[in-house]
């Protein structure tokens, strides 16, 4: 059996925006404000590909 682990990026944290020229306003994402989840992959010696877990739960600072 084979496992690995990879994050997954819902919203990404950027540096850069983009609205159109004249906007009133213009929305951005703070870096506490990121949403990201780990996705665990498995496969067996056979070949077959085990369920997916998805852990959510977790802490921001």
């Amino acid at each position: 059996m084979n496992i690995d682990q990879t994050n997954v990026v819902l919203q990404p944290v950027t540096s850069s925006t983009y609205e159109e020229i004249g906007s009133k306003q213009v929305a951005i994402v703070r870096q506490e404000e990121k949403w990201v989840f780990t996705l665990v992959v498995g496969i067996s010696a056979a070949g077959d590909l085990l369920p997916f877990q998805a852990i959510y739960q977790g802490k921001s600072k």
